[in-house]
Order: structure tokens, then sequence, then C-alpha cells
């Protein structure tokens, strides 16, 4: 996925969700397709590669949810690698649009990442939001 060159003026959403410049919402399979968090946002999912067809990958997210992603050409797909991918979550569907990618390597452990985001990051008491990036 080709390299971003800036995302001034992209802090914030419809929803009233604030960033700071190259800060994004981290979430994970559950909360794009059962929360609807993240809608009309730049966000950021780590999990597996999938499958690919044509400009459409599938990643499997750190909870074990499907997610599509389009794709540019010279992406390269290599199935099971473990990614974090950010994108734009498009509002009406589950569809993110993937713009910078990055190899997290092989022994990236993908059910403590996600302990992480539900019990730490996302937890009802958002204690500890402010440290990682979403207030």
């Amino acid at each position: 996925i080709g390299a971003m060159e800036s995302i001034n003026g992209k802090n914030g959403n419809e929803n009233g969700n604030k960033m700071s410049d190259g800060r994004f919402e981290r979430l994970n399979g559950d909360m794009i397709k059962n929360k609807g968090m993240g809608d009309g946002a730049i966000i950021s999912v780590i999990g597996a590669m999938e499958s690919i067809n044509g400009s459409i990958m599938s990643l499997r997210s750190s909870d074990g949810i499907l997610l599509s992603y389009a794709i540019t050409s010279d992406f390269e797909f290599e199935q099971g690698k473990v990614v974090e991918i950010m994108g734009a979550k498009n509002p009406d569907s589950n569809f993110i649009d993937a713009f910078v990618s990055r190899e997290l390597g092989p022994d990236f452990d993908l059910n403590l990442y996600n302990d992480f985001l539900t019990k730490v990051l996302h937890s009802n008491t958002g204690r500890f939001r402010e440290c990682f990036g979403t207030t």
C-alpha cells in the first residue's frame, strides 16, 4: 500500500471522535461490524491477511472477524502475515479503503493485542484512552 504523505485536517469525524494528527482509532472487527465504531474516520486494524481477490483483500482482525479492504495494485499479499492497516472506514458499509500498512512479524500475539483493545483501550472506564491516542 502506498506511502501516506499527510493527514493534516483529518483529526475528527462526524461523530465527534477527535484524534491528533498522526493518531488513529485502534479497533477490532467486532467494534467495526457490530458496534458501528470508526464510521467516517481513519482507523487502524491489526490482523492476519486471509485472502485477496483483485483489489479487495480480506483481513482476519485480532478478534477473528473478517474485514474487507480496498488495496492498490502494488500491495504485497502474503496469506497469514500479521499486519497493521490504516485506512478510511466507509460510514455506509464495513468496507475500509486502506492506504498504509506495515508488517508486525510472525511473533505478534493477536490475542494479547485484542485483550489490550477490549480490556484497556476501549474499556468501560476509559481510564487509559488518553495514553494511547484516543480521548
